[in-house]
This record gives structure tokens, sequence and C-alpha cells, in this order.
């Protein structure tokens, strides 16, 4: 048995509603660990291994896209880069922002606005580049580092696991 996206969407509406602290699960090839206590973190589901070349699965949420209310996304609480979100460095110089949590990556504030950033964009640290959807609470992702956006590596609309590299940025 493989758990799919709305799987885990339900499990966390689940979870969230109930008196639980936490919940570790097990099915299949999928783990997911589930705190409310600020040690714990958001949900997370941790992948079974895959070789280090291949490129990020293409899971598709059949979920509909951010909210067009623009007020929506702007109150979605921003990861701060020293969070989980943390951009790290890579051996070629690039750095690498990962996702800080289990979601739906949106690269756009809502559909009816242009992307935060396309290849070639310039960023500081605090600017946000595209939103995590967990069950509607929409966060918003900053860059982490000041640069250049290389890669954008999450597809939109696309399922991203907690830690997944979403994007790559020359730092100046």
């Amino acid at each position: 048995m493989e758990l799919r996206p709305d799987d885990i969407a339900e499990i966390l509406r689940i979870f969230a509603e109930s008196d639980l602290e936490e919940l570790h699960l097990d099915v299949g090839g999928t783990r997911l660990d589930l705190s409310k206590n600020s040690s714990g973190g958001a949900g997370r589901q941790v992948p079974p291994p895959r070789p280090a070349a291949s490129a990020p699965a293409a899971q598709s949420a059949s979920g509909p896209a951010p909210s067009s209310d623009p007020a929506a996304a702007a109150t979605a609480a921003p990861v701060s880069p020293s969070s989980e979100a943390a951009a790290r460095s890579t051996e070629d110089g690039l750095v690498e922002l990962h996702s800080p949590l289990l979601g739906v990556f949106y690269r756009r504030p809502s559909p009816d606005k242009p992307p935060f950033v396309e290849p070639g964009a310039a960023v500081e640290a605090d600017d946000p580049v595209c939103i995590v959807d967990v069950m509607k609470m929409f966060t918003r992702v900053p860059a982490g580092a000041a640069g250049t956006i290389v890669q954008i590596l999450a597809e939109d609309g696309q399922l991203v696991e907690h830690g997944q590299v979403l994007m790559t940025i020359r730092p100046r």
C-alpha cells in the first residue's frame, strides 16, 4: 500500500483535529512523523532512499490552486531563513533552497498573479520565492540567500516533501 497526496492530507486533517501530540506512521515505503510541539515541526514525509542523480518525483496534487484572495496569501506566515527552509551551499557554489514542509508547491501568490521569481531573477535573502500549501495554510518561503535564481526544480502544483530541493541560487 502507498500513501497518496490526498491520503496524507486526510491524515494531517485528522491529526490536527485530534488530541494527539505526536503520530509516527510507516506505510509501505513512506514514513510520516507528525508533532504538535514546537520541537517536532510540521508534518513531514521521509521518502525511501533514491539515487542522488534522480530528479524530484513529479507527483501532482489534485487540490485547488492557491486562494485567489491575495489577503489569504499575504497573511501566510513566512518561514524564516534560519528555519528548516534554510538554504544550503553545494560543492559547485550554488545554494539549494529546501522545502520547510510537506505540501503543495506554488510559484505564484495567487492564480491571477505572476510567479514570485523566474530563473535569472535577482533576490534578497528575505524575498519570498514560492508558497508551500498545507491544508490551505499558505506559507511563503524566502530565498534564504541573496543572489540569482539559477533553477526552479519543483513544478507548480506539485506535492513536495519536507527537505526537497525547490530551487538553486547563485549567491552574490
